[in-house]
């Protein structure tokens, strides 16, 4: 994991990347299969630029972090959720990647 090991994290957040599909664009698509997810490193979806210096400080690259999409779970979160989750983003990330590739 990113960040200073002597600092304690979240097990209930992963931040990932999208290759060529904007976080906003896929958190949206996401959003209208059922699911919310955020944009970026930071808490507020109005923070992009620190969203950007706080992903290129712990080595994405501005492509990356471009892509940048944040999953809270809750304690309550089963399995069979998170398999659905996943399968969903495969499903949409395929999808957008072709789209945007013609454009």
């Amino acid at each position: 994991p990113h960040g200073a090991p002597d600092k304690p994290v979240s097990p209930y957040i992963i931040l990932l990347t999208v290759p060529s599909v904007p976080s906003e664009i896929f958190s949206r698509v996401m959003y209208d299969r059922g699911f919310c997810i955020s944009s970026g490193s930071a808490c507020s979806n109005n923070a992009k630029q620190k969203s950007d210096t706080t992903l290129n400080s712990i080595g994405y690259s501005q492509k990356q972090s471009a892509g940048a999409i944040r999953i809270s779970f809750g304690f309550d979160t089963t399995q069979d959720e998170i398999v659905l989750l996943a399968r969903t983003m495969q499903e949409e990330a395929v999808k957008l990647q072709k789209v945007l590739r013609k454009h």
